[in-house]
């Protein structure tokens, strides 16, 4: 008996350590940085480059987060994002900044890889160029700069490597830019005005309204503006918020007939207008389907429908 007692004293406190491990673990407090390979170049006409494998902070929800210290930000990270991305986060000149984000297997192996820039502009020649959307403005330190998503011109992986097409396209996704975009978070005291903004909206008509045509007289597809940029609608929101009568009087007619034909776009409608049909083939997320139908609306595109038909 005297030998099992020893032997039971040390089974229960390996029992009560290991409660203790359990109860630290559930533990709901954030958790430290985690940064791998940190440095700082000079590169090309930016006056300062941080170049990072992964810098985040896992929050109480362990959702990853990526702060930037140049903007002052802090942005969230899809967790299918998680370790698989690379960062450069960099000052122009004029003052500008850039938060570049890459696909690391391919910036490791060729120096390619970039899947979309987030970038804080200190004026508005960004304009001249496409590609790119708008997010609206945000003002800190008594500097008003305009909040802009811009992608690369080319696939950034070579072509003949399927390995590492796939491992870039797996970033390389309209919903993922989106939601790192939107979820940028500005230190205290930065005002952001959102005011003009675009979206991408949430991907989820039969009549002669449903295309319209241009007064303009105008038969080439149009190019990206501030009112249609990257994703090719007037309203990229158009599916998750309910236009307001003063936002759709403030469109011209074309405008409005574009936006009627974004939400049936995103339905899948098969355009018979060529010029129509190819201003939405330039995006991934149009699909045309056979089987069009309005029913397939949701309640606010249904309301936003009918309100520009009012309009038009």
């Amino acid at each position: 008996m005297k030998r099992i007692v020893p032997v039971i004293i040390v089974i229960a406190s390996v029992l009560l350590l290991i409660a203790g491990c359990s109860f630290n673990s559930s533990d709901n407090r954030e958790s430290t940085t985690i940064a791998t390979e940190t440095t700082t170049t000079v590169q090309g006409n930016s006056k300062m480059v941080t170049l990072a494998q992964e810098t985040t902070v896992k929050t109480a929800k362990n959702k990853p987060v990526y702060y930037s210290q140049n903007m002052d930000a802090s942005f969230n990270i899809p967790l299918k994002w998680e370790n698989k991305y690379a960062v450069e986060d960099s000052v122009s000149q004029d003052g500008s900044k850039h938060l570049s984000f890459f696909d690391k297997i391919n910036r490791s192996n060729n120096g390619k890889g970039l899947v979309f820039t987030y970038n804080l502009f200190i004026t508005d020649d960004y304009k001249k160029g496409t590609g790119y959307t708008e997010y609206g403005t945000v003002t800190a330190d008594n500097i008003t700069y305009y909040i802009v998503c811009t992608l690369p011109d080319k696939r950034q992986y070579p072509k003949k490597s399927n390995g590492l097409k796939k491992a870039y396209e797996e970033l390389n996704q309209e919903k993922y830019i989106t939601y790192i975009c939107n979820s940028a978070k500005f230190a205290p005291g930065a005002t952001l005005d959102k005011t003009g903004c675009s979206t991408t909206p949430s991907s989820t008509l039969s009549t002669d309204s449903t295309e319209g045509s241009s007064n303009s007289g105008d038969t080439k597809p149009r190019s990206n503006t501030a009112n249609t940029t990257v994703n090719g609608l007037v309203f990229s929101d158009i599916s998750v918020r309910k236009l307001t009568d003063s936002e759709v009087k403030a469109l011209g007619s074309d405008k409005v007939q574009q936006a009627i034909n974004d939400i049936c776009a995103i339905h899948g409608y098969n355009f018979r207008t060529q010029s129509i049909k190819e201003h939405y083939q330039q995006f991934s997320w149009y699909k045309p389907r056979s089987n069009f139908s309005e029913s397939n609306f949701n309640s606010i595109e249904k309301y936003n429908y009918d309100l520009l038909q009012k309009y038009r």
